[in-house]
């Protein structure tokens, strides 16, 4: 059981870290506070946590529902990460009394422009590859465990 807290948290914390340095890349922020969760923490650390809870939902999917299908875990990834954003923008929006990205200028926008197609199909791309690192590392670490018992 712990090891499993420590792993959801591993992914939290990795993630949260990889979409600061994503975001940064893209132009969407440009500070070394990630976001208003850890600023209202008082916490000034390089991470958007909305990447790290995002990368816990992807591991309880792959984990708890869709163990072995690659474009079934992909679709469903994508559907719940969007309705994460769409939360999580409008949250933000509640906190902040702004609006922090809006997709208004891509195709097929929905909730208030918080998700739109493209950003959904990025969501079903970086799932896909995110199955495949964690199918990569878990095997990785069976073998090693395999070879500790022999």
């Amino acid at each position: 059981m712990n090891s499993n807290i420590f792993e959801y948290i591993r992914y939290f914390l990795v993630f949260s870290f990889i979409g600061w340095i994503f975001e940064n890349l893209i132009g969407k922020t440009n500070h070394f506070c990630g976001d208003t969760l850890m600023n209202s923490l008082n916490l000034c650390l390089p991470v958007l946590t909305i990447y790290g809870f995002g990368s816990i939902v992807l591991l309880f999917i792959k984990k708890n529902i869709i163990k072995n299908n690659i474009i079934f875990f992909s679709i469903m990834s994508g559907i719940v990460l969007s309705i994460l954003e769409c939360i999580g923008g409008k949250l933000s929006f509640i906190i902040n009394k702004s609006k922090r990205w809006d997709y208004n200028y891509l195709p097929l926008p929905l909730c208030d422009g918080y998700v739109a197609l493209p950003v959904f199909l990025f969501w079903v791309i970086c799932s896909a590859v995110f199955f495949k690192i964690y199918e990569k590392f878990k095997n990785k670490e069976n073998k090693e465990e395999s070879k500790k018992n022999n």
